[in-house]
């Protein structure tokens, strides 16, 4: 099965598990069942997994762990104790064939880290990779004898990722970085000086005092709309946008006050350029 999404996230992984547990039963006449899921410690593919199965073992990503590993060293006291000590203790761990001989090794073996002052790397190392949740990652889903590898996965997501003419077809910064956003307020103030008019009619949302059905005010989150913009004579001396709210209140914001608005709108999840209303 294959899933178009904007952005991997809880939700649509949910969709995607349950769909294929509805057509194994339309099409096959059975119950899909998976006693294991292996996937490369995302909590919202985890969380999804357990959510459609409730019993499933999570199988995490050895690889994942070694590269993550050696980002870390710059919580060793001794940057040689890497090298020394724990990639070796790791491909120990990972030879463990079974859950007890696992536990008993990572126990002496984190404890051992501790005795050589190395605790703030342990502590991470149990927090990320031991909690019961994360800890199946010596094991492995790949057939006996077979080095197991997404490459060729890969290169096939590669190719289904991309379309001619036109190249890649995917959303604005759904492959960017935190900060590298097209939506990141650095990138707009450079953006709306030149283009005022790009954000209309752009969607956004902002805590605002709400007063409910019992008389009580409370913040909510509230959608609202880029209606139009005007010059200024503020602080920036340049422009000012203004945004009606679902709720019919209207504001205007200066330049650093929308670009501020709009990315944070956007980290919440808010389709920026889409219908809502």
């Amino acid at each position: 099965m294959y899933m178009f999404v904007r952005t991997e996230h809880e939700f649509a992984y949910k969709q995607l598990f349950s769909t294929a547990v509805e057509y194994a039963s339309s099409f096959f006449g059975i119950t899909l069942f998976l006693k294991f899921g292996s996937q490369d410690h995302a909590s919202y593919i985890a969380t999804a997994l357990t959510a459609v199965w409730p019993s499933i073992k999570i199988l995490n990503c050895y690889p994942h762990l070694a590269r993550n590993a050696s980002k870390k060293m710059q919580l060793l006291n001794r940057t040689s104790f890497y090298d020394d000590h724990f990639a070796i203790n790791i491909k120990q761990l990972e030879s463990a064939r079974s859950r007890a001989q696992f536990d008993a090794m990572a126990t002496r073996i984190t404890k051992y880290w501790t005795s050589k002052s190395e605790k703030e790397y342990a502590d991470w190392f149990v927090s990320q990779y031991l909690e019961e949740r994360w800890r199946l990652w010596y094991c492995t889903a790949a057939v006996p004898g077979v080095m197991p590898s997404q490459n060729p996965l890969e290169y096939h997501h590669k190719t289904l990722k991309a379309v001619s003419p036109g190249g890649q077809r995917k959303p604005r910064s759904c492959l960017s970085k935190e900060g590298a956003s097209y939506f990141a307020k650095d990138k707009l103030m450079v953006d709306l000086v030149t283009l005022p008019a790009m954000p209309m009619n752009w969607n956004v949302m902002k805590q605002l005092p709400v007063q409910g059905l019992d008389g009580n005010v409370t913040n909510r989150y509230v959608p609202g709309q880029i209606i139009d913009w005007l010059d200024c004579d503020g602080p920036t001396g340049l422009f000012r946008w203004t945004v009606r709210f679902q709720n019919g209140h209207e504001a205007q914001f200066e330049l650093g006050e929308i670009a501020e608005l709009l990315e944070s709108s956007a980290n919440l999840g808010l389709n920026i350029t889409g219908k809502i209303f």
